[in-house]
């Protein structure tokens, strides 16, 4: 049964990423949208929303009024977006697009799964029983480091979003928001990382030399 899961699973998954990668070759879209950046870099709060959605799936169709709804939203907001956005970055030969997207879709589709298995036990569904206690344990242990394993890269996404977004906060505060004071600011943007930080600022009004000399005078 499991087997055939898997078998089942690879083999959707390989109709959809072909069908997506061939759509992107045609298509003129060059530049990657927010949608797909979106999906490169998953994290602990994907894995969330991956166990969440396997519940609400599963709940729903143990239901007398089954209904697919739920199941297929899961599947919608959880499966396909990552996998047509790897698609994306193989069709482009963009591999870290291709790769961040297929890890989101790769733990996603592992705990929904694992969810499932979950609320299936919680709700007593018939389970195949081992005849063999050590190898039932010992299958339980590698299915639980196999767990860990692959959420220890989302685990690193998590903290490196947490320091952009800290270090993007204090420029915001300490650079962008005095700035705005005098100027009008269409968008910043940062390069860099570690200890050196490159802020880009596409603005007009004053020139900025000017500014730097009042500002010093001033202080």
């Amino acid at each position: 049964m499991f087997i055939r899961s898997i078998r089942n699973l690879s083999y959707v998954t390989l109709f959809s990423f072909i069908t997506a990668v061939v759509y992107f070759i045609l298509t003129p879209l060059g530049e990657p949208t927010s949608e797909i950046l979106a999906r490169t870099q998953p994290t602990l709060l994907d894995i969330g929303v991956a166990l969440f959605g396997g519940i609400a799936g599963m709940i729903s169709g143990s239901r007398k009024e089954k209904t697919n709804a739920l199941p297929g939203v899961a599947i919608a907001t959880a499966l396909m977006p990552p996998l047509c956005a790897s698609a994306y970055g193989f069709a482009r030969g963009r591999w870290e697009i291709f790769g961040g997207a297929f890890y989101l879709y790769f733990i996603n589709a592992v705990f929904i799964a694992l969810s499932t298995y979950l609320i299936v036990k919680l709700l007593k569904f018939p389970l195949k029983s081992y005849v063999d206690k050590v190898k039932q344990r010992r299958v339980g242990r590698a299915a639980g480091l196999f767990l860990i394993l692959i959420s220890i890269p989302s685990f690193w996404f998590l903290l490196t979003v947490y320091q952009k977004n800290k270090i993007r906060h204090k420029i915001q505060a300490e650079i962008i928001t005095p700035f705005h004071k005098r100027n009008e600011i269409f968008k910043w943007e940062t390069e860099g990382q570690d200890s050196i930080v490159l802020v880009k600022t596409f603005f007009s009004g004053l020139p900025v030399l000017m500014q730097i000399n009042s500002f010093l005078m001033t202080d």
